[in-house]
């Protein structure tokens, strides 16, 4: 086994994986798979690391303490700076719940069990993820986990199995990539976060490290493979993107095409390896951790201040300053320490890296337990942000209520309760549920006694169905109960309300459930998938069968329009105008486009305009017929970007008087 030697080209391959991933966060067209330069970065750690560990295995001159010595110079100061200069930004601009989130996250990293906590926080892709300055920590953090173990195996191997080393390496090469394959069918977002689903990538590189692969001496073999090898990486950055399943069998692209280009370099270098080894590609590749440490925070930043997606100008000043910040940090973190002019010994080492651990572990733990630390924002951007949780207190009661206890009568009542049949139900999704404390006003008001239950992610239609849920969801029996309880007690007035564009054409493609698949199938279909045409058929027959039925029975039915929908929390922009001094009108929605998103919804009620009365929310939340309000009193109307708070709710409570003077005339 050879000693590793210094190749110019690896560090211009560096460059190859950071540039896509940057530019890919950053949100440029073009690099809509640029998150498989991370798997290279895998794959050129796992041959770099693998090389160093066997030499010295081999020469028995390893040593346990050196090596994580190495790792802490090379990892751990200007993480820990990124961290700090985070945190500062954090509790800067962070609202309370995303500074407690914050907190969370930075004790993870901390561990090095990042890639663990955003495995049960969020989705890589989710919108959500786009304000977790901590998020790209988990592949450092997948890498740290791989190096506890992988020389401790093969220390063990050298010393019981050496005539095996190559074999087994192999089988766990083979073992983990059985498990990623398995995985993104039936556990995707943990294949996507674990080690035991990535550690094949770094065993790649690891294969090659222990030469298993015979040595090239064709050069135009050489040249082939490296060309082959460039173009598999750069099909996965330009093809790719957050719907391909990953890593899987789709991560061998960048992966084999990675460790084609480093065995086709071994020994003399191709026009691939020269074009890697140019003196720019190669900084680039020398600053590369500390860009890919830097960039993220820049992102989440900078999109956390303006509160809107980045414009192009914008873009381009996160790169540079990114870029700006990593040659800052590769020359005053990265060189002197690894270099030992700064913390020559390891004493000196570990107390510098001691205290730093200790002193952002504090500033964690600050944002944690004290919740987000409410006491730091201005008295009206803590009035906006409590309506994040201003939910209708009956939530948990009402519902995902089970079909068995409404088939027993078990439903939640509002209003004057002094009558064996309820006056009026509601029937929803999440949305009727958020409108049930404007419904209680009403019939407290008019002296109504309601009925209500609901169950989220499940349009209030008969004869529909959601194929993206699992089999045991319960949605399907909730509205056969919901239609059995009507028509068992012979109730009169049924309200249906729900997120109805949602289940008719998607989310929006701009908004916070972005790839989120809520269509929805004939119950009487094929049990697959379905696309939005399917969907809108199946609304408009589940509508127009939901309302025929009902008034088959003498039933009144009331349909709810839902209210706007917007592209971001609005409690937290709310709050976060606030402290910008931004006008909170910025944040409202234009009309037109509510009634834009809202057509095909509106085109399938007016089928039924005859045998129905609708109740629009937007006559009261767009009054101007130009814009939509998002506050009143001081107060949010929403808990999120489309959800009514409480208070909402209690707000726009006129609007359901039809109702009540509806059954008294």
């Amino acid at each position: 086994m050879n000693a590793v030697k210094y190749r110019s080209d690896i560090d211009g391959l560096r460059a190859v994986a950071i540039l896509p991933v940057v530019l890919y966060h950053v949100g440029f067209a073009g690099f809509s798979g640029g998150f498989v330069g991370v798997d290279v970065f895998f794959v050129i750690s796992g041959f770099l690391i693998t090389k160093l560990i066997s030499a010295e295995i081999d020469q028995d001159k390893f040593s346990i303490k050196m090596f994580y010595e190495r790792r802490a110079r090379r990892i751990l100061p200007a993480l820990f700076f990124v961290c700090l200069i985070s945190s500062v930004l954090a509790f800067w601009l962070f609202l309370p719940p995303d500074l407690n989130d914050y907190g969370q996250s930075l004790i993870a990293t901390l561990g090095f069990v990042s890639n663990i906590h955003f495995y049960g926080d969020t989705g890589y892709f989710d919108g959500p993820a786009e304000f977790k300055p901590l998020l790209h920590t988990w592949s450092l953090a997948v890498e740290e986990q791989f190096y506890i173990f992988f020389p401790l195996i093969l220390i063990v191997i050298s010393k019981y199995a050496a005539s095996f080393r190559k074999q087994i390496v192999v089988g766990l090469l083979v073992l983990s990539f059985g498990f990623s394959i398995l995985g993104v069918l039936y556990f995707p977002k943990m294949t996507f976060y674990f080690l035991h689903t990535r550690a094949w990538e770094l065993l790649i590189g690891s294969i090659l490290a222990l030469e298993i692969l015979p040595n090239v001496r064709s050069q135009p073999f050489k040249q082939v493979i490296s060309l082959f090898g460039l173009a598999a990486i750069v099909i996965g950055v330009v093809y790719f993107d957050h719907t391909t399943p990953f890593p899987g069998s789709a991560a061998l692209l960048p992966c084999v095409g990675t460790a084609l280009i480093i065995w086709g370099n071994s020994k003399n270098l191709t026009v691939v390896g020269r074009f890697l080894s140019l003196s720019p590609v190669v900084f680039i590749g020398l600053i590369s951790y500390s860009l890919y440490l830097w960039h993220w925070p820049f992102i989440v930043f900078a999109k956390y201040y303006v509160d809107r997606p980045l414009q192009f100008s914008e873009m381009v000043l996160v790169v540079l300053g990114s870029v700006c910040a990593s040659i800052l940090s590769w020359r005053l973190i990265e060189q002197p320490v690894r270099k030992r002019k700064v913390f020559g010994s390891r004493r000196h080492l570990s107390i510098g890296l001691g205290l730093s651990f200790s002193a952002l572990l504090a500033i964690a733990l600050l944002g944690d337990l004290t919740d987000g630390l409410p006491e730091r924002l201005p008295q009206q951007a803590k009035i906006y942000i409590e309506g994040a949780n201003d939910f209708n207190p009956d939530l948990d009661k009402c519902d995902r209520m089970d079909p068995e206890k409404l088939l027993r009568y078990e439903l939640c009542e509002m209003g004057a309760k002094n009558k064996e049949t309820p006056d009026f139900i509601v029937w929803g999704d999440s949305h009727g549920d958020a409108i049930m404390p404007g419904m209680k006003v009403m019939a407290e008001k008019m002296n109504l006694y309601g009925w209500h239950a609901s169950f989220s992610d499940c349009p209030p239609l008969i004869g529909v169905y959601r194929p993206s849920r699992p089999k045991d969801y319960k949605c399907v029996p909730f509205n056969q109960g919901m239609f059995k309880v009507i028509q068992e007690k012979g109730i009169k007035n049924v309200v249906l309300a729900a997120r109805w564009s949602a289940y008719a054409i998607g989310p929006e493609k701009q908004g916070l459930d972005k790839g989120l698949d809520m269509f929805i199938g004939l119950t009487t279909g094929p049990d697959h998938s379905v696309e939005m045409e399917q969907s809108k058929q199946a609304f408009k027959e589940g509508f127009i069968k939901t309302v025929d039925e009902l008034k088959r029975m003498g039933v009144h039915v009331w349909v709810v329009e839902q209210a706007p929908v917007y592209q971001k929390l609005i409690p937290q922009a709310l709050a976060k105008a606030v402290i910008a001094q931004r006008d909170l009108e910025e944040i409202e929605r234009p009309y037109q486009d509510y009634l834009d998103r809202e057509t095909f919804v509106k085109s399938v009620f007016s089928l039924k305009k005859d045998e129905i009365s609708l109740l629009s929310l937007a006559d009261k939340l767009c009054p101007d017929r130009q814009t939509c309000m998002v506050t009143a009193e001081g107060r949010s109307l929403y808990r999120d970007d489309d959800h009514l708070s409480a208070f909402g709710a209690r707000w726009v409570s006129d609007l359901f008087l039809p109702i009540a003077q509806g059954m008294h005339n």
